[in-house]
């Protein structure tokens, strides 16, 4: 899927989630009945998801904040004053 959900109307999610669900719930019947094959399988494949799902987040960057002083609001790093009280940042 080269499109994010985010785009989705609410309907559409809950019916793509709920078909995942289904899907994953009897690929799991279908693999644990397998005995410890299965499992080893099953587990592998929850492994590999939950390594897929912690490194996909790492592409994002957050930029540079800082806190004012007075206020304590996060700012950016390239602003001088405070974006809400207008204490200087330096």
């Amino acid at each position: 899927m080269s499109e994010s959900i985010d785009g989705m109307d609410t309907t559409s999610k809950a019916l793509l989630y709920l078909l995942v669900g289904i899907a994953a719930f009897f690929g799991a019947i279908i693999l644990f009945s397998l005995g410890p094959l299965g499992w080893l399988v099953g587990g592998l494949i929850i492994v590999a998801w939950l390594v897929r799902g912690s490194s996909s987040n790492s592409d994002t960057t957050t930029p540079d904040k800082t806190n004012c002083p007075e206020c304590g609001a996060r700012n950016s790093t390239d602003r001088s004053d405070c974006e809400y009280c207008d204490a200087p940042l330096s």
